[in-house]
């Protein structure tokens, strides 16, 4: 699943660098589906934490507990995101997009530091972070999503997802200014901070990834769901519904299916995704995720004179070519220098403040 998770932060990318509005027809409406990647990693998440995290939570919650599993996702999440978010807000400020009086504000500031702008109060300091907001919450609620959808009898978190789905498709099928604070692309694409509807796209889906690891869990199920034909005739069906505007609630459930049938790692499908190069992109994909937009706020302008300087052909898909480029370079050494070595400062931080509240060496 790193593979995956790295073509989608690509596919996000590549989809806020606009490469959609050089096309028309099919084409226009996969590359402008982007927004869509981000479902995956709400899924992806659910299932990736209750792997990761079930036997912590298996005989229930306490303190202690939750305390260490909030402290190894802060390790996770914060040293990044609080270096793109500082670089996204110098950026928007020497460029003149916005005042540091409209940016500095001490409910935005304090909302943004504790990761909770996206719950209704704010936007982010870094676009993209809305997200990793949302992912806040549904980590605070996943010892009590464990105890339902992990532990609990298997039609009771069959009836929560079922709920849960049913919910989305509310989301999706009410009147576009009820659900978006911002013009958005796709039913969906529920993003602005502001609103509920964010949020409540995280939780959602993060709960029914948690059911498709249960589902993966299940001998029979991951034995018929794991066959390589499965794997390819989701991911032809999910590009089938790409091209077609307005299909995002049906993506979903495909999304948890390919999510079942690659999780024992079999097939075509899951070979390819573990090919090196997506591997790394993977690897990445966070600090790709995080610093994509700030890096075109600060390179696009360059790169967009000098290729049409350049006269060369196709110069739109050029340009974001070489946005790419920068980002890839920029999102490995991020990792390299900020992201690995902050985790492990913090992860150590942690551990040893475990250890002294335990009575430990």
């Amino acid at each position: 699943m790193t593979g995956m998770r790295g073509i989608a932060a690509l596919y996000v990318a590549v989809y806020h660098f606009g490469l959609y509005a050089m096309f028309y027809g099919e084409t226009r409406n996969i590359l402008g589906h982007g927004y869509i990647a981000v479902d995956l990693f709400f899924m992806m998440s659910g299932f990736v934490m209750a792997l990761t995290y079930r036997d912590l939570f298996a005989q229930g919650q306490s303190p202690r507990n939750m305390l260490g599993f909030l402290g190894k996702r802060i390790a996770r999440i914060y040293p990044l995101y609080i270096l793109a978010s500082v670089a996204a807000l110098i950026v928007v400020i020497w460029a003149g997009l916005s005042s540091r009086a409209e940016q500095m504000t001490l409910t935005k500031a304090a909302a943004n530091i504790l990761l909770v702008q996206s719950w209704g109060v704010s936007d982010s300091y870094v676009g993209p972070a809305w997200s990793i907001s949302t992912e806040w919450a549904a980590y605070l609620v996943f010892p009590l999503l464990c105890s339902i959808m992990l532990f609990g009898h298997r039609q009771v978190a069959l009836a929560w997802a079922a709920i849960a789905f049913l919910f989305l498709v509310l989301l999706a099928e009410l009147p576009a200014d009820m659900t978006h604070v911002v013009r958005a692309r796709g039913p969906l694409d529920l993003y602005d901070g502001r609103n509920y509807g964010a949020v409540a796209r995280c939780l959602i889906e993060f709960l029914l990834g948690m059911l498709c690891f249960r589902v993966s869990r299940h001998r029979g199920l991951a034995d018929r769901l794991g066959r390589n034909w499965v794997s390819l005739g989701t991911v032809a069906l999910i590009a089938g519904l790409l091209a077609v505007r307005d299909s995002d609630i049906l993506i979903v459930p495909l999304i948890a299916l390919l999510l079942v049938s690659l999780a024992h790692d079999r097939g075509r499908v899951a070979a390819f995704l573990g090919l090196p190069v997506f591997h790394w992109l993977g690897t990445i994909s966070y600090s790709i995720y995080l610093f994509h937009t700030t890096v075109g706020a600060v390179f696009a302008p360059g790169i967009q004179r000098a290729v049409e300087a350049s006269g060369v052909p196709g110069a739109q898909a050029v340009e974001v070519l070489c946005l790419v480029a920068v980002v890839l370079a920029i999102a490995t050494l991020s990792y390299r220098l900020i992201e690995k070595p902050g985790r492990r400062l913090l992860r150590r931080m942690f551990e040893m403040r475990g250890a002294v509240a335990g009575g430990g060496p």
